[in-house]
């Protein structure tokens, strides 16, 4: 098992839960041959900030950016990514946790991927009590950097970007999906009902224009929304 890997941790309004989202990426099993570093990008969230400062020092390998003002999750994540050291980037929510089996599943995985994604189960309060999904999340993902590098970053529109970047890149990535059931969100936390606050036609025209859009090497890439930052 041999694996390189940054796990990119966008965070705000999640003081409650952000130790454990880390520990479930520090507590993975069969780590021996696996080089990893967990990148948390605080969105501008004094109380998450705060938390982190008092966390920080419980892990070896824990990079944390303050973002100066609140931007939105994808903008975040536009700012961390030219931070990742390695070329597998994965996305996790900050209220998630991921089994303790991801980066051995992922290491195994023989065939070149540009994107992988798996199975999630959904949960309230206690992981053991979570309900497979049958569907494969958007925002628990791993990407070659190398498709960065190619479609510039994400939407800094506040939601459904996850989805539009899958969109555009379709056209020359390859995704491998994993069935088994890796990942568990974390379900009815306020922030993340922001689609459902967003009016309905405002919503369909977003998502309209990107899946309408025929992509090729000439608009793919969008040149990203960064902030501000603090490197703790």
């Amino acid at each position: 098992m041999s694996l390189n890997i940054s796990v990119l941790i966008p965070a705000y309004n999640c003081d409650l839960y952000i130790e454990q989202c880390i520990d479930s990426v520090v507590n993975q099993e069969h780590t021996s041959d696996v080089k990893y570093e967990i990148i948390v990008g605080v969105d501008g969230c004094e109380e998450t900030l705060n938390k982190l400062i008092q966390i920080k020092d419980k892990y070896e390998n824990l990079v944390v950016m303050h973002m100066q003002t609140n931007t939105g999750c994808y903008v975040t994540l536009n700012t961390m990514i030219p931070q990742a050291r390695y070329d597998n980037i994965m996305i996790i929510g900050a209220d998630d946790l991921i089994d303790n089996r991801m980066f051995e599943a992922i290491s195994r995985i023989e065939k070149p991927y540009d994107i992988l994604r798996w199975r999630y189960k959904q949960f309230t309060d206690d992981v053991s009590t979570s309900i497979p999904v049958d569907n494969y999340a958007n925002g628990s993902i791993v990407i070659k950097k190398y498709v960065f590098d190619k479609c510039g970053g994400f939407h800094s529109n506040r939601y459904s970007s996850d989805l539009e970047l899958l969109m555009r890149v379709r056209y020359f990535t390859k995704t491998i999906f994993i069935s088994d059931y890796l990942y568990f969100y974390r379900n009815g936390e306020g922030h993340k009902n922001l689609t459902s606050s967003i009016p309905l036609q405002e919503r369909i025209k977003f998502d309209s224009t990107f899946r309408n859009t025929t992509y090729s090497d000439d608009n793919v890439y969008l040149k990203p929304t960064r902030s501000q930052y603090i490197l703790l």
